[in-house]
């Protein structure tokens, strides 16, 4: 991704995964300050916008810039991908099965899987380049 002014930046986790990192070309820059028990489980940034799942022990949480953000359902979360400043989606365990959620602002919305499917995998290890256009 890219910085407002156009500096390509990747937003990472430290080897440990215990702090979120911006990389840009003139350094690197802490998101998330490490924080005794808490690992980041997974980070991405759009618009200016930090989003990462943290987890302390058993408990992991989805995180907004500073703001926790409640995603129902969710027994346990494990990666996030941004789609925008206030859109994120959110990929976890709900029911003994993969889920994902959509965050839009405040609404947290589960995302059903495609038939015949009955599980949902967000996967952020993926790069995905715009549709060819003829």
């Amino acid at each position: 991704s890219t910085a407002a002014d156009g500096t390509p930046l990747v937003l990472s986790r430290s080897r440990d995964s215990a702090e979120a990192l911006r990389v840009t070309i003139d350094g690197v820059e802490v998101v998330a300050p490490r924080r005794p028990g808490v690992a980041v489980v997974a980070c991405d940034q759009t618009g200016g916008v930090d989003w990462r799942v943290e987890a302390n022990g058993d408990e992991t949480s989805l995180v907004r810039g500073e703001s926790r953000i409640a995603v129902p359902g969710a027994a346990a979360l494990e990666a996030v991908a941004a789609v925008g400043p206030a859109t994120a989606i959110v990929g976890g365990v709900a029911d003994a099965r993969g889920a994902a959620w959509l965050v839009d602002g405040d609404v947290v919305s589960e995302i059903a899987p495609p038939e015949p499917y009955d599980d949902v995998c967000v996967r952020d290890d993926v790069a995905l380049a715009p549709p060819l256009v003829a």
